[in-house]
């Protein structure tokens, strides 16, 4: 019976342990997801900002071209 006992009483700490790795790592999981997605909110700011400057750029040149050819 004290086998048993001894056995039983092993085991305990090692459920604690694996229950905790498992708290752990589903906080680590979330704190990742929220961190990529925060990632990705910031890039798609970034690429929009960076298209609008490319675009503006483009009609720049085309105003200043055609000021030049005197198209308009």
């Amino acid at each position: 019976m004290e086998t048993k006992l001894a056995k039983l009483e092993a085991i305990i700490p090692t459920l604690a342990t694996r229950e905790d790795l498992a708290r752990q790592t589903t906080e680590t999981m979330d704190r990742i997801d929220r961190l990529v997605a925060g990632l990705r909110t910031d890039l798609d700011r970034k690429f929009i900002l960076c298209m609008s400057i490319q675009i503006t750029t483009l009609f720049a040149i085309v105003g200043l071209l055609s000021k030049i050819a005197n198209i308009f």
